[in-house]
Order: structure tokens, then C-alpha cells, then sequence
């Protein structure tokens, strides 16, 4: 909106943009929480980036491809 490019938003289409874009993080939420409702913040935290017990991040292998190639 503060933008003078063509990039920009309109001055009066800014408060829609931002009331859509509130609205869309409020389904997010409701909609992980309708799918997930014993998600603790916990389990959150490691679906993500798996942590060890430790705190630090798990560190994966790498797998070459079946066929050889990397």
C-alpha cells in the first residue's frame, strides 16, 4: 500500500487484503486443531524438524538413490 509500483495494493483494497489474510491464519489454526486435537505443543515442535532428546537437531543420513545416482 505504501508502495508506488505497480506492485502495490490500493489504498482501499488493503483493509480487505489484511482482513483475508487474518482470516486465512485463523482457518490454519482451526483446521490443524479440528485434525490434530491432542497435538501437544511439544509433539508440534518435532513433527517439523525432529529434535533429539537433547534439544538439538537429529541428524539424518543421506540415502543414495536406489539406481545409483546421488
Amino acid at each position: 500500500m505504501l508502495s508506488d509500483s505497480f506492485a502495490g495494493i490500493a489504498p482501499s483494497s488493503a483493509p480487505v487484503f489484511i482482513a483475508a489474510q487474518a482470516g486465512g491464519g485463523v482457518a490454519g489454526v482451526l483446521l490443524v486443531r479440528l485434525l490434530y486435537p491432542a497435538l501437544t505443543p511439544a509433539q508440534a515442535a518435532n513433527a517439523v524438524v525432529p529434535h533429539d532428546a537433547d534439544g538439538s537437531r537429529a541428524r539424518r543420513d543421506h540415502q543414495p538413490a536406489r539406481d545409483g545416482r546421488q
